[in-house]
């Protein structure tokens, strides 16, 4: 929260009259600290922080170049096996058919190029 007002630029006595609405005067904490809380926030630089988990993208190169190789050895391969065997989700591995130009035919992937 912090973070977020100083983005918006709160003064320190807007967010501590906010802190008070919220807590009430007495459980909320003082000015002065509500101050030094600002100041640290202040002489950090604000970014995304890095998060753990998944990368919201799963389209890398490898991947393209792995799910390139799986097709053309077994042109019958389906999204879902693909998804399993890149350990990506079924869309992932649908947009990267679609971004390695590869297209169904009878139950069977070709390329764009054998059109």
């Amino acid at each position: 929260m912090v973070e977020f007002l100083v983005v918006e630029k709160e003064s320190v006595r807007i967010f501590h009259k906010c802190l008070c609405n919220v807590y009430g005067s007495a459980a909320a904490v003082d000015r002065n600290t509500v101050g030094s809380w600002v100041q640290k926030v202040t002489a950090t630089e604000l970014h995304d922080l890095l998060r753990s988990g998944r990368p919201l993208v799963a389209v890398r190169h490898e991947v393209l170049q792995r799910d390139d190789a799986i097709v053309r050895e077994d042109g019958r391969v389906m999204i879902r096996q693909l998804a399993v065997i890149l350990s990506i989700n079924k869309g992932n591995a649908s947009r990267i058919i679609r971004d390695i130009y590869y297209f169904n035919m009878c139950v069977r992937w070709v390329s764009e190029s054998h059109r």
